[in-house]
């Protein structure tokens, strides 16, 4: 369907998503029945819940006496060495088996209890942490300049500098903080449906171009999604760390980025 009807006019739209978004669901739906030749199943009921869990740390299973123990890998980048270890690791402390999560984290599961205080002092979860800092374990970032062709700038290296930095300047965070990053207009960072989303782009600053992004607040998934509110344009990301201390709190407190009493001001180069 999407090779007869998809868009390709603009590369950056050559997505199903655009598709459904021009169709609609009933008509996208229609021609999907026509095609595999039979009535599909309506949904079921919705299972998606408010709260937000990352899976990040230890958490009791139903079976008694077992945890699953989530560790953050940051911007999902790991070694190949990470990689032997965290196998090791899962064989000697649970039954050997690794899940992925959707925030580009691991889980281990089926960890005797008995044994938590010996696997928590393994050197690999110093490096993959099950107790990373709020504003570390929310970062999300899409694949960036390295691995994708649209990409328009490096995603990843500046997501763990940012989260880092931002660690440094406002100390612990009380309230788990997601910030996910995308690297061009297909979203494939999902940076509408973060506290935080950053859309990587180019600008121009006097003679030199630059990697910069739009800010996003207040997104969020679940049963009463919502996408998030650009409220930045055109932010370099070398200023990123100094706008976002000042947005955060505002973000973190659950009050609007304008209210009756104050507006957040922030100050970025301006474009030539």
């Amino acid at each position: 369907m999407f090779r007869d009807y998809g868009p390709r006019r603009a590369r950056n739209r050559a997505r199903l998503a655009f598709l459904l978004e021009e169709w609609g669901v009933d008509r996208f739906r229609q021609e999907l029945e026509r095609r595999v030749g039979e009535r599909l199943l309506a949904q079921g009921r919705d299972a998606r819940v408010t709260r937000h869990h990352d899976h990040l740390g230890i958490s009791r299973q139903k079976e008694s006496g077992l945890c699953a123990v989530g560790l953050n890998v940051p911007v999902g980048r790991i070694t190949a060495d990470q990689m032997f270890d965290l196998a090791r690791v899962a064989r000697r402390y649970g039954s050997g088996d690794v899940r992925i999560t959707t925030t580009q984290n691991v889980i281990i599961p089926n960890v005797a209890e008995r044994v938590l205080p010996e696997m928590t002092g393994e050197p690999l979860l110093r490096e993959l942490r099950h107790d990373p800092s709020n504003m570390m374990r929310g970062v999300v970032s899409y694949t960036g300049i390295d691995y994708c062709h649209m990409a328009l700038i490096e995603t990843k290296e500046l997501a763990l500098k940012t989260a880092r930095e931002l660690d440094e300047r406002l100390g612990p965070v009380k309230k788990l903080l997601t910030m996910h990053w995308s690297g061009c207009p297909a979203g494939c960072g999902n940076h509408t449906g973060s506290d935080i989303g950053l859309l990587g782009k180019k600008v121009k600053i006097g003679d030199e171009i630059v990697d910069a992004v739009d800010v996003f607040v207040g997104g969020h998934s679940g049963p009463n999604a919502k996408a998030g509110t650009k409220i930045l344009e055109d932010v370099p990301c070398s200023d990123l760390p100094r706008v976002l201390e000042q947005v955060i709190p505002y973000v973190t407190n659950k009050r609007s980025v304008r209210n009756s009493n104050k507006e957040v001001t922030v100050s970025v180069p301006a474009r030539a």
